[in-house]
């Protein structure tokens, strides 16, 4: 839960005071950002003197949002930094976006990390679909990894290319048993599935068999560079390949070479952009995508639940409840 403020400490700029609260009404995360209510402070009268000052932690009343569509409980998701924090500056409330009341907290904390990147990716394939459609019957897409990522681009790109999903092919390449299984319920996809017990060339045999030859786009969410190798083997002559642009600054220098030889292209893809967010939560809100499975965690099992990410042991999404923290 939030509390948008404007803070004259700050040049004016509008502060945001999370609060996680309890049982009814909570804050959520996807480790990374959370959605939020706005809230009232009981003490907001007295935010320029006493403790509040000697903390550092202005905190005025809610009046100055009343003109605008947040309201006090209105619930919110928002752009911001990767790392946990108890403020947030916001330079403009256009950076806010407010949720409908059919998007639970925990959809909503997926919609500004993994589903904002993934909508972002699928928009940036879109001009490269519309022109391999203008001299080809099929295009054919490669989608590398089942997790959060993944899942929420399989079903964005089913919902933009929903027009012309008759002249797409879509191939999933599962990393684990668990995103094969869960590839096959969101869509009607092929998967293929990258057993690292299996000998390299097979896999990328196999891969090109279950697209039924090379592919024309990869979306790779992977983060290493044996995907990445991977990934453009199975890539037509004058493919694209776009990746992670936090992964980009890593893996593009030692594939650029081979990529240019191959006539191929290798396209970093940003976090997206507000307007993308709130085209997000507008299509979600009204049902039209549905969100990827997730698990509800306690913010006190943090540290459990990213090692069983890192073993694949959690299916989709995990997302932390964090608790009244006052």
């Amino acid at each position: 839960m939030l509390e948008v403020l404007p803070i004259m400490a700050f040049c004016g700029l509008p502060l945001i005071k999370i609060f996680y609260l309890s049982y009814w009404q909570a804050g959520w995360t996807d480790t990374s950002v959370p959605a939020w209510e706005i809230s009232r402070y009981n003490k907001a009268r007295n935010s320029l003197t006493g403790k509040a000052r000697e903390k550092g932690r202005f905190r005025f009343s809610s009046s100055a949002i009343r003109s605008t569509l947040f309201k006090v409980y209105s619930r919110l998701c928002a752009v911001c930094s990767h790392t946990y924090a108890e403020y947030i500056i916001v330079p403009d409330l256009q950076f806010l976006v407010k949720l409908p009341d059919s998007i639970p907290l925990s959809v909503a904390a997926m919609l500004p990390t993994g589903a904002l990147l993934a909508m972002n990716t699928v928009s940036s394939v879109h001009q490269h679909v519309s022109n391999i459609l203008k001299v080809k019957d099929t295009c054919k897409i490669l989608i590398v990894g089942t997790g959060g990522l993944a899942l929420w681009a399989l079903r964005i790109a089913g919902h933009h290319f929903i027009n012309i999903k008759n002249r797409i092919s879509i191939t999933v390449a599962s990393l684990k048993d668990e995103g094969f299984t869960l590839a096959k319920e969101c869509e009607k996809v092929n998967v293929v599935q990258w057993n690292e017990d299996v000998y390299e060339k097979q896999l990328i045999e196999r891969t090109i068999d279950a697209c039924k030859g090379k592919v024309n786009i990869v979306i790779d969410f992977g983060t290493t560079s044996r995907s990445l190798h991977r990934s453009l083997q199975c890539l037509s002559k004058g493919g694209v390949v776009f990746i992670s642009s936090e992964v980009a600054e890593k893996l593009l220098p030692k594939f650029s070479r081979r990529a240019e030889e191959r006539q191929q292209t290798m396209k970093p893809v940003d976090m997206g952009s507000i307007e993308q967010l709130r085209q997000l939560v507008d299509i979600v809100g009204k049902g039209e995508i549905e969100p990827p499975p997730h698990t509800v965690f306690p913010a006190e099992e943090a540290s459990e639940v990213v090692k069983k990410l890192c073993h694949s042991e959690i299916q989709g999404r995990a997302i932390l409840r964090f608790h009244s923290i006052e």
